[in-house]
């Protein structure tokens, strides 16, 4: 019996020797990585003999699978490779199948900057500040003394002459044959000698085109040296035409005079200078009346200019108007004046001879309004 019974026990031993190779090590999760293989003991029951320790693989290092994998379920179960190892095994790989990160959204990492630019707000632009040209309220006592015609009384003769030459002097200057470089609008108006009438020529058209509907006009007191215009409208201003020349920087509205009159505004002569008449020919000259031109397209621009021959100025700026009006005195001025003046001016085109201070006829002039 007891031969028959060690028999049996090196038998076992023989099978658990040769079975042995055929187990496999079990995954578990958080199982420390050792340097060296273990030798686990194992327990013998009864009837077996003791045999070699079995050595156990180290445990391998698990990684998550990823959504969608399929993981290898581990045996369960007595028998080979099995021995309940199994059991234990299967929660794990469970959860390794429906793994807790991949319902997780991707969140970008603290202090990450965005490829797009963040659009900053425009600066505010600030308007341009727009200038406003100096308001004078003309005296209506100064102007008639000055022989300014009182447009809001009933019609007279001189006013019917008036609008006559005003009538002629617009149809020219917008006459719709003109180019868009025409410079029919800028009228100047001169005589030969001192105190024939221009100045009361320019200051009563001035205002009879102010009346009008559809026109705007501007008065330029062009007689640097003796100002006339500005002593009659009685004008306390210190700088001018002159001014314009003088300071390039200087602008239009700086010293450009709104009046009481609708549609009329007034340019003064400003600074007397000694230089006048080397301004008057100067480029820049030439320069301030093309702005000028082209600025004020849509109105008349008379420039109130000193008499031919007693100053070049005349001369000069008839270069660079479209029309001129020359006033001659009825029974003063004589005929060689007159012929040695258009000479002077015959720069311009278009010159028109205004009688001033004739005796009217009954054939040729207005009488008064009656009743009919």
């Amino acid at each position: 019996m007891a031969g028959n019974r060690m028999d049996m026990i090196e038998r076992a031993a023989a099978r658990l020797r040769r079975d042995a190779p055929l187990q496999r090590p079990v995954i578990e999760q958080g199982a420390p990585k050792p340097n060296a293989p273990d030798l686990q003991p194992r327990t013998l029951h009864e009837g077996q003999s003791a045999g070699p320790p079995i050595p156990v693989q180290p445990p391998v290092e698990q990684r998550p699978v990823a959504a969608g994998l399929t993981n290898r379920q581990a045996p369960s179960g007595p028998g080979p490779g099995g021995d309940g190892f199994g059991q234990r095994a299967q929660p794990f790989i469970n959860n390794l199948q429906q793994p807790a990160f991949s319902r997780l959204s991707p969140v970008a990492p603290s202090g990450a900057v965005s490829a797009r630019p963040v659009e900053q707000p425009a600066p505010p632009v600030k308007a341009p500040a727009v200038k406003t040209s100096r308001t004078v309220v003309l005296d209506t006592a100064r102007l008639a003394l000055a022989g300014t015609v009182d447009w809001t009384a009933d019609r007279t003769p001189v006013m019917e002459e008036l609008r006559l030459i005003k009538r002629r002097l617009l149809r020219r200057a917008f006459n719709e044959e003109n180019g868009p470089d025409s410079i029919s609008h800028l009228v100047m108006i001169t005589s030969a000698k001192p105190r024939e009438g221009k100045t009361f020529t320019s200051t009563n058209i001035a205002i009879s085109i102010s009346l009008e509907e559809d026109y705007n006009v501007l008065l330029v007191d062009a007689d640097v040296r003796r100002q006339a215009l500005r002593q009659n409208l009685g004008l306390e201003a210190s700088q001018g035409f002159v001014d314009l020349l003088l300071n390039p920087g200087l602008d239009m509205a700086d010293v450009l005079l709104r009046t009481n009159i609708p549609r009329l505004s007034i340019l003064p002569a400003g600074m007397m200078s000694d230089r006048a008449p080397e301004l008057l020919a100067s480029s820049r000259m030439r320069d301030l009346i093309d702005d000028m031109a082209q600025r004020y397209r849509d109105r008349i621009i008379i420039f109130d200019t000193a008499p031919c021959l007693v100053s070049s100025d005349a001369a000069t700026l008839a270069a660079h108007v479209g029309q001129v009006v020359f006033v001659v005195e009825a029974e003063q001025t004589q005929q060689h004046e007159i012929v040695a003046a258009l000479n002077l001016i015959s720069a311009c085109p278009d010159i028109s001879l205004i009688l001033n201070k004739a005796q009217p006829l009954a054939t040729t002039s207005y009488g008064g309004y009656g009743a009919y």
